[in-house]
Formats: structure tokens, C-alpha cells, sequence
């Protein structure tokens, strides 16, 4: 006759006999503190602030830029060519 669960509990001595993980679980559902990096956070604000004025138009948002890259002179973004991969080669 097999050991019930509670037998077979105290014949091994219990789940603290088992070694514990040396990483968390991912659902452990821990509190987990990120760290927010004031510039990245800087950073997004600006960008809410600049889009909220344009009412969220991607057009006016556009217009706005193009406009900022006149009147600066040069090209603000650059995109350089992208190199032929075997992905796009394929394609």
C-alpha cells in the first residue's frame, strides 16, 4: 500500500528539505521596484507635450518637423542606406 501525501511529507521531511531556486519564478507575483530614468522620462514628456499641440495629427506633426528642419537648415534625421542582408535579398 502506497503513503498518503502527508506520510510521504514527513518521510522526506518536507518541502524544506528540497533546494530552493537560485532565480525567482516568473510569476512569483513579487513587487518589483524599475528604477525611471529622468531623462528618458524628460524626454517622453517633451514629446507628449509637442504632439498634444498638434492635437495628435500625424500630418500637423509632420508639417511641424518639416518646417523645424527649414528653418535649421540641415537635415535633422539622416537614414543612411541599409546594407543588403540575406534578408532582403530574398525578398
Amino acid at each position: 500500500m502506497g503513503l498518503s501525501g502527508d506520510d510521504w511529507m514527513k518521510l522526506i521531511g518536507g518541502w524544506e528539505s528540497f533546494p530552493r531556486p537560485s532565480a525567482h519564478r516568473r510569476n512569483c507575483h513579487m513587487e518589483s521596484k524599475h528604477w525611471i530614468d529622468p531623462v528618458v522620462e524628460e524626454v517622453r514628456a517633451a514629446r507628449e507635450a509637442i504632439f498634444k499641440e498638434e492635437g495628435y495629427d500625424l500630418a500637423r506633426l509632420h508639417a511641424r518637423l518639416a518646417e523645424s528642419q527649414k528653418r535649421h537648415g540641415k537635415k535633422l534625421v539622416i537614414h543612411k542606406p541599409l546594407k543588403k542582408t540575406i534578408h532582403t535579398i530574398a525578398k
